[in-house]
């Protein structure tokens, strides 16, 4: 599943731009571009 992939991928954490993203905020981030680039809901 993607998502599962996405949450597996958020609890690694990533730095961007120097930054390290929070973990739960990374997860809500992808959820979202999720979610606009294919239509899913939850």
């Amino acid at each position: 599943m993607l998502n599962a992939k996405i949450r597996k991928i958020a609890d690694i954490g990533v730095f961007y731009g120097g930054k390290l993203y929070d973990k739960n905020a990374l997860y809500d981030s992808l959820k979202r571009l999720n979610e606009y680039l294919f239509g899913n809901k939850g």
